[in-house]
C-alpha cells in the first residue's frame, strides 16, 4: 500500500516534493481487521516515524535532523526535513545489548553512511534528536553518539505540546520518551 503526503508545492513552478510511504498490504488489512473486530471504524493510519517527527521536531524548524529511535530491540533512523520525514531505515539492534554493546558499531556505521549519503545528495544534518525508550541509558547514547558528525540533544516528546507538559509530574515527563508516537499522533499536521 502505497500514500504520499505532500510537502513543498512551489508555485510558478513545476516542482512537487512528496513524502511516500509504502506498507505491505497485509499489515494495512491485518490492522484494518483488528479495529473492525473491536467495533471501531479507522479512520486513517501514520507512520511511526512520522508521528514520532511530529512529536519532537519544534514547529516552524526547517533544518535537517536526523531522528535516533532507540528502542531494546531495534534502532530507526528517520531523517526530518522541514518537518517531514524524508527518509527511513531500521536496523534490528537496540538498546537493550549486555555491555560492551556488541552491535553498536553496526548502528555507529549506519549512521555514518546516512551523513554521507544525505549531504552528498541534500542538505547536510544539522542535528540529532535521540528518543525512544534507549534513549535513557545514557551510557548507550553517549557510546553511540561519541564520533558523530552533528550534535545531538535527547528529543523532547512535548516540545509541540508545552501546555500538556507543563501538567505533568517529572516522573510522567521521563517516561514519554516511550510513548513519542502516540504524542505525534494526538497533534494535528504541519499546515
Amino acid at each position: 500500500m502505497f500514500d504520499f503526503d505532500i510537502f513543498e508545492d512551489v508555485p510558478d513552478s513545476p516542482k512537487i516534493e512528496v513524502a511516500v510511504s509504502v506498507l505491505p498490504k497485509k499489515v494495512v488489512e491485518t490492522y484494518i481487521e483488528i479495529f473492525e473486530g473491536a467495533g471501531i471504524t479507522p479512520i486513517s493510519f501514520d507512520i511511526e516515524s512520522q508521528a514520532i517527527a511530529r512529536a519532537v521536531v519544534k514547529r516552524g524548524d526547517s533544518r535537517t535532523q536526523l531522528i535516533v529511535n532507540l528502542n531494546a530491540d531495534k534502532t530507526g533512523f528517520y531523517i526530518a526535513e522541514n518537518e517531514v520525514v524524508q527518509f527511513t531505515t531500521t536496523l534490528p539492534h537496540g538498546s537493550n545489548e549486555e555491555k560492551p554493546y556488541p552491535h553498536i558499531n553496526d548502528l555507529k556505521m549506519e549512521m555514518r553512511k546516512i551523513f554521507g549519503i544525505w549531504g552528498a545528495r541534500r542538505n547536510s544534518i544539522e542535528q540529532v534528536l535521540v528518543c525512544g525508550p534507549g534513549a535513557l541509558s545514557h551510557d548507550f547514547v553517549e557510546k553511540l553518539m561519541e564520533d558523530c558528525p552533528a550534535s545531538y540533544n535527547l528529543a523532547d516528546p512535548w516540545v509541540n505540546a508545552p501546555l500538556a507538559r507543563g501538567a505533568l509530574p517529572a516522573e510522567a515527563i521521563k517516561k514519554s520518551f516511550n510513548y513519542a508516537p502516540a504524542i505525534g499522533l494526538a497533534l494535528p499536521e504541519k499546515g
